[in-house]
């Protein structure tokens, strides 16, 4: 039928979300950390003009994922905390020494 609008469904007018007095979790760490870190580093290795604040920001992402790392291995308890220090600790060195490979690459022209 030509000239009718569509329905709206409950799915494009979401309700209005609900408070709670219960925490909520923390977001993940993941989703919004790692692409700051390959912006970054396109942004080094095309020498733009936004590489030096992106590679600030990428170190300011890393600090916050170290502090998020050093909170859940203290709060973890035996071998939760071991384990998440031996699966994280390693993923956050590697990490550590890309964005210090990415500040030589910088300084190298």
């Amino acid at each position: 039928m030509l000239g009718t609008q569509p329905q709206k469904t409950k799915y494009l007018n979401p309700s209005p979300k609900k408070t709670s007095s219960h925490p909520q979790p923390s977001p993940p760490i993941h989703p919004n950390r790692i692409p700051k870190f390959e912006i970054a580093s396109d942004e080094t290795d095309k020498k733009t003009v936004y590489a030096a604040d992106d590679r600030a920001a990428a170190n300011e992402e890393l600090a916050k994922l170290k502090e998020a790392f050093e909170k859940a291995t203290a709060e973890s308890a035996g071998e939760v905390g071991k384990e998440v220090s031996r699966r994280v600790g390693g993923r956050i060195r590697e990490l550590e020494r890309a964005v210090e490979a990415m500040g030589e690459r910088a300084m190298e022209d």
